[in-house]
């Protein structure tokens, strides 16, 4: 029997530091990932002067006007700015990519442009908005709810029925505990352990965490 040859889409990647080298670094290494990508789009060239770029940086975000593209941006207010002037130009398709080794729970719901790297698992009843990442290895329970533009670090814990709003970034091997709210726009450090609702937006580290900022 003839093998069935699947074209790959071109796309590119809108940022050009760690997180979108990784991203395009995962897309190489996935065989089911069907993506060809371009090059990257960012305002930022001095700070990538030390890295050896293996895809070219095609030029400012804002001179992007039409194609494919994946968010390859961290930090969740320059994301959520990125994507609110894509959402105005009917020319440009922003793509989600979930690494083949993902594990999904039924009744997940998942948004527009999502970033879910490799060994993530979603369980059960999860609704995940437009723009959210989510690194390595981290742990999304049941019954959870996550906003627009959240950035999740690797190896991080949520626990089932938490709430976590739009735009708060999450430390490297953070846990949330069960039923825990978090306020929009709010920061969580590494390591952080958060065992009660947080309400008011700021940056927390500890165990147990507390506002530093």
């Amino acid at each position: 029997m003839e093998d069935i040859q699947f074209s790959k889409i071109n796309v590119d990647i809108i940022g050009a530091g760690g997180l979108a080298r990784e991203l395009l670094s995962w897309i190489n290494k996935d065989e089911h990932a069907f993506m060809k990508i371009n090059g990257f789009w960012d305002d930022n060239l001095e700070a990538l002067m030390p890295y050896e770029m293996t895809h070219e940086v095609l030029g400012n975000i804002a001179a992007f006007q039409s194609g494919n593209v994946l968010m390859g941006i961290m930090n969740p207010h320059v994301k959520e700015k990125i994507l609110e002037g894509f959402a105005r130009n009917t020319s440009i398709n922003v793509l989600s990519f979930f690494h083949s080794s993902i594990i999904l729970g039924e009744r997940t719901n998942i948004g527009k442009g999502v970033i879910l790297f490799p060994n993530v698992i979603v369980s059960c009843d999860v609704n995940i908005g437009d723009g959210t990442f989510i690194n390595l290895g981290s742990q999304i329970g049941h019954d959870v709810k996550i906003g627009n533009n959240v950035s999740i670090m690797p190896n991080v814990d949520i626990g089932g029925g938490c709430v976590i709003g739009d735009n708060v970034f999450i430390g490297s091997g953070a846990t949330i505990l069960p039923g825990v709210k978090i306020e929009r726009n709010t920061r969580i450090g590494a390591g952080a352990v958060i065992l009660k609702t947080i309400k008011k937006e700021g940056t927390y580290f500890g165990n147990p965490a507390k506002k530093i900022f």
